[in-house]
């Protein structure tokens, strides 16, 4: 299995049907009962590693330990599993013996639930729940599959945590994927992704990544300590960041080859390189976001900062809050162009601060105080000359419009704050 980012997501859907009315004389009868809603007692008890090829539910009353590449094979569908709090792990003779083979991984060792095939038919309606994997390749994996959920899973130790590949509407709620070589959670060519409630933390890649999507949202979830990117979103479009928390990591938020894209309402804190950054993004909305204490403890390309654009062009950032930054609040390279910024907010370390070279047709309107130490704005020019931000005053706010030209034309036009 070789190293690669792997994209990560999911979609709820969800149908409530409320009838009302008088209450009958009589009970109403009962429809018939899906496979998630069968009574426990009527499950099949699982006490070993075996292959499923029956719809129904399926219960565990012991904890699985892993002889074989892969424990739980799912290769139908309509199925039910209950971990009912247990745990599937790798036998340590099979873990020592993988350690020495010629692979990319020394953990090959399969995954703790495998649910569809790339060479078999679709598998759909697949539940997967109160369930901790560790050890193996894989913790929990869904390929070629339509309609599942992962609830209440921990993924721990393993080589990737949660992996979804060629999946539709598919969810991941209030689980766990932690302390992975790879991603904790990984969603490649998949639409319709929901990812809620879930921590995706302290992972040697990224928390969570999601390529290759569309139509899928995060929600409610923290993405903490990871190595990499915190959430990476790469080729996507119509993708959703609602209320995540991204702390700690290389990265905080990564928009990379993605379109039409929201992050909102969330919170980008203490993250090692940059805390959101958009590279060949467009049209991407960024809204009621705190993007906070960029450490500036690495430089992967160049100029730690806040907010990081590369070739980012005909995004808007509105309602946005830049505080206490290292080293830039705001820096564009590399033709980054048109991006509006709406109610910026900048406060803190450094001068609110957007690079000279390439952020050209950008405007900033700020409703709200600016604060920094020293110099309001400071470009950072390319060659002889660059991009500055000239201040006017349109309809009552301030507007910072973007121009090139030396950077002394930016000189010339700000004042230390109070002066």
């Amino acid at each position: 299995m070789s190293p690669q980012i792997r994209a990560n997501a999911t979609l709820l859907v969800v149908g409530i049907l409320i009838l009302g009315g008088l209450a009958p004389l009589a009970p109403a009868p009962t429809p018939p009962s899906t496979a998630a809603e069968r009574p426990v007692e009527s499950a099949t008890e699982i006490d070993s590693c075996t292959t499923i090829t029956t719809p129904g539910e399926y219960v565990l009353t012991a904890n699985l330990e892993s002889h074989i590449y892969t424990c739980l094979a799912v290769e139908t569908s309509d199925v039910t599993i209950d971990g009912n709090g247990h745990t599937i792990t790798v036998n340590a003779t099979v873990r020592e013996r993988g350690k020495h083979l010629v692979t990319s991984s020394p953990y090959h060792f399969g995954a703790g639930v495998a649910v569809g095939t790339r060479v078999t038919p679709t598998v759909r309606n697949v539940s997967v729940a109160n369930l901790t994997v560790t050890g193996l390749d894989v913790g929990v994996q869904f390929v070629n599959v339509q309609t599942g959920t992962v609830q209440g899973v921990t993924a721990t130790d393993n080589v990737a945590g949660i992996r979804l590949t060629d999946a539709t509407d598919v969810t991941i709620t209030a689980t766990k994927a932690t302390e992975h070589v790879e991603d904790g959670i990984s969603v490649a060519t998949v639409t319709g992704i929901r990812i809620t409630d879930t921590n995706a933390s302290d992972n040697g890649y990224a928390g969570i990544a999601l390529v290759d999507t569309t139509r899928s949202g995060v929600h409610n979830t923290t993405t903490a300590g990871n190595f990499g990117d915190g959430i990476v979103v790469r080729n996507a479009s119509r993708v959703t960041l609602t209320g995540v928390t991204a702390a700690r990591n290389t990265v905080g938020v990564l928009l990379f080859d993605a379109t039409a894209t929201t992050v909102t309402g969330s919170r980008i804190d203490r993250n090692a390189f940059v805390g959101l950054a958009l590279a060949n993004a467009a049209h991407n909305v960024i809204s009621e976001t705190v993007v906070s204490n960029t450490t500036a403890t690495k430089s992967l390309l160049d100029a730690p900062s806040g907010i990081w654009l590369f070739n980012a062009t005909r995004n808007r950032f509105e309602d946005v809050h830049a505080i206490d930054n290292r080293d830039w609040a705001v820096y564009a390279r590399n033709q980054s162009r048109a991006n509006s910024f709406t109610n910026l907010w900048v406060e803190g370390l450094v001068a609110p601060s957007f690079t000279a070279g390439n952020l050209t047709n950008a405007s900033v309107t700020s409703h709200q105080r600016i604060t920094s130490p020293g110099t309001a704005w400071r470009d950072n020019p390319v060659g002889t000359g660059g991009s500055h931000l000239v201040q006017t005053v349109r309809g009552g706010h301030t507007q910072y419009d973007v121009h090139s030209g030396p950077s002394k034309s930016l000189r010339s036009r700000v004042r230390t704050p109070g002066k």
